[in-house]
């Protein structure tokens, strides 16, 4: 059983002042940020996390049994060909996160729900399955299973449809916004995308009298489509349906855990921002803007 600590928070806005309730997991590893009643938006920054315990060893490379990677430290010899661990930080996506979360606010007047890992991803990495993420290290696990714990808890307020949007970052060189659905780079590259194998399943299921698949995903109601009015290349989208041969990340672990691919009406979409745009200079811009285009896309869900 996990205890965690409330925190009020005082924020002084130009525009006045806002009182924010923060909950805070063992040893402040992670945090949640909950929102407003009717809030149907969730996001999560799950590997922007600076805090480097040295009570907790390093995530470096599972152990090879011969048809799987065995996740612990004392598993035997680590195979860093077949199961090297990815402890890259996503540099500034937590504070990006955060910014969104504060603009969304202050453009629609509905607080939405926030969840974060200050943990290091060398220390523990939510976006995996609980074993690869932590190594069996108790307090890594204990940090795993409290920022999980936060988002069903942001679940469990949401009445009805919501979206849950995963803040990530990569450095690919096409400097693209990659939109994840579970959509595979094939099944884009062949125009053969599944509605019903996707993250917003139940989105499309809601508006398929209306509008095809296509249109939700790169068309006229897509999220990459609200990007690229604003000026951002992404992809899929209009302007880049798909990627080619280009690296493209379609989704992780909480993409598919907690979207609608299985079961429910909450979505998820993966936002993999590139580098250029999580820069000082770039990112408050970005986070404005990234803030609007969700406040459009949420009209979906009224």
């Amino acid at each position: 059983m996990s205890c965690y600590s409330i925190t009020l928070l005082l924020i002084i806005f130009c525009n006045g002042v806002s009182v924010i309730t923060m909950l805070q997991g063992t040893f402040g590893y992670v945090e949640y940020f909950p929102g407003d009643p009717n809030s149907r938006l969730i996001i999560a920054a799950p590997h922007g996390g600076y805090l480097k315990p040295r009570s907790m060893p390093d995530r470096v490379a599972g152990c090879w049994d011969g048809s799987r990677c065995v996740w612990r430290h004392s598993c035997g010899f680590p195979d860093v060909s077949r199961c090297q661990a990815n402890t890259a930080r996503d540099t500034n996506t937590r504070d990006l996160a955060i910014r969104v979360w504060e603009n969304m606010e202050q453009l629609t007047g509905i607080k939405p729900h926030l969840i974060i890992s200050n943990l290091h991803r060398v220390k523990m990495d939510p976006n995996r399955s609980v074993n690869e993420a932590a190594f069996g290290v108790p307090n890594a696990m204990k940090a795993y299973r409290e920022y999980h714990s936060f988002i069903r808890e942001a679940y469990g307020r949401i009445r009805g449809a919501g979206l849950f949007i995963d803040i990530h970052g990569q450095s690919h060189p096409n400097r693209w916004i990659e939109l994840g659905y579970l959509v595979s780079t094939r099944r884009l590259n062949e125009n053969n995308a599944i509605p019903q194998f996707s993250s917003i399943r139940s989105l499309y299921n809601s508006l398929r009298d209306y509008v095809t698949f296509d249109h939700l995903l790169r068309g006229d109601y897509s999220l990459g489509r609200l990007l690229n009015r604003r000026g951002y290349r992404a992809v899929p989208s209009p302007g880049i349906r798909a990627p080619g041969r280009a690296a493209y990340f379609t989704g992780g672990y909480s993409t598919m855990t907690y979207g609608s691919r299985f079961s429910g009406r909450i979505d998820s979409i993966q936002v993999e921002s590139p580098v250029h745009l999580r820069t000082d200079r770039r990112r408050p811009t970005y986070a404005r803007d990234l803030a609007k285009v969700l406040r459009d896309f949420m009209a979906l869900y009224n």
